[in-house]
């Protein structure tokens, strides 16, 4: 049994999760004036224009680990991303999360809700299995099978509906038809790019750790996977775009008001040397750019050379970078900087905000519920 039908009949089956409180508070909540001030701030800074400070979102959610636990939040239902991962009206709620916490804080995000499996979506087409523990987001199982290489570059782009593609398609349908009724919400609350990974990091999920040896001894097998990758990246994000009427060269991820078309993530590529990330990631990448219009890339590896390279890949508009490379900031800003490229950087509270009013929005990721409150000028409970 495949990965994306493993729990394709708790999926389906009914629910007596009632929607309508949760989003009737937030109906209630949501001030315009506000989300469009937040939305204008994120537009100028990502474009380095001049501000009198950065956006800042401040969040229990940490973006780079591997984990999607509910929030503590007053008067919100604790939602397991386990419940979350197998029934929509869960995890929606457990999405709105985020949204009713940036509500409380009045911090300067931007609200959005996403199917989240994790890195699973693009591999279960592909046939990997995917299992799902606790709270974690789903982990993919590599192809075992013989000759993969050959076996991808045959097959072509699979499916979309495959494994938990039709999960994600019928529910971002269904999140719009719920959300419908809602004047506020549904033109404040957008609608999430599925995770389209890199085409490195998407054949290494499949492939396993023998990437990395394919690099060095089979570079032009590599290579011709990760074309498949490529067209397989370019035929998910267009899918979504298409389904969901999305506008041109924007997307919106994780509280952030995106000015590209798709999201690649591409952690894996940036364990590489630069001279390797350029073979065998950037080209693929600017192909993903030229398709679409532009990309953002998440990159969480403290590697200054990858990030230049990454940096300079034609049609990269904006980076998501992650607390590993906290020393490297000024370093990377000034890179980006070099080429218009905005930044999103996540800090944890250990570390001071850089003296920066542009270029940047900062994720300030709180441990718990009361110093998020904290951060955001609020008084104690």
């Amino acid at each position: 049994m495949d990965g994306g039908n493993l729990f394709m009949s708790a999926w389906q089956r009914p629910t007596d999760f009632d929607l309508t409180p949760h989003l009737e508070t937030l109906e209630a909540m949501i001030e315009m004036e506000r989300v469009l001030a937040a939305e204008e701030r994120q537009r100028a800074s990502l474009l380095h224009k001049p501000l009198d400070r950065p956006p800042v979102i401040i969040t229990q959610q940490n973006d780079c680990q591997p984990t999607n636990q509910s929030l503590s939040l007053p008067d919100w239902p604790a939602i397991s991303y386990r419940q979350a991962f197998r029934s929509p009206q869960h995890l929606l709620v457990h999405e709105l999360q985020q949204v009713y916490e940036g509500l409380l804080l009045g911090d300067d995000r931007i609200y959005s809700v996403g199917v989240n499996f994790g890195a699973a979506i693009g591999p279960s087409m592909f046939g990997c299995e995917i299992v799902q523990f606790k709270d974690d987001l789903p982990q993919v199982i590599p192809l075992e099978v013989d000759d993969v290489g050959l076996a991808l570059i045959r097959g072509g782009v699979p499916d979309l509906n495959a494994g938990l593609g039709v999960r994600v398609w019928e529910t971002l349908d269904q999140w719009q038809a719920w959300l419908a009724p809602y004047p506020r919400l549904s033109q404040a609350i957008h609608l999430e790019m599925p995770e389209v990974l890199g085409p490195f990091e998407l054949a290494g999920h499949i492939i396993g750790k023998d990437i990395f040896t394919w690099v060095v001894d089979d570079p032009e097998l590599l290579h011709d996977v990760l074309q498949v990758m490529t067209d397989t990246c370019i035929a998910i994000a267009s899918r979504f775009r298409a389904q969901t009427a999305a506008p041109a060269n924007i997307h919106y991820r994780h509280g952030c008001r995106i000015p590209a078309s798709a999201h690649i993530q591409d952690t894996l590529a940036g364990q590489m040397t630069g001279q390797m990330y350029r073979r065998f990631a950037a080209r693929y990448n600017a192909q993903i750019s030229a398709a679409l219009g532009n990309v953002s890339i998440a990159f969480c590896v403290p590697n200054e050379r990858v990030f230049r390279q990454l940096s300079a890949t034609s049609g990269v508009t904006v980076i998501q970078c992650g607390e590993d490379i906290g020393p490297h900031f000024d370093t990377c800003l000034q890179a980006a900087r070099e080429r218009t490229n905005g930044l999103i950087w996540s800090w944890t509270t250990q570390r001071s905000l850089p003296e920066v009013t542009t270029g940047v929005i900062h994720k300030v990721i709180a441990p718990d519920w009361p110093t998020a409150r904290r951060l955001a000028g609020q008084p104690g409970e």
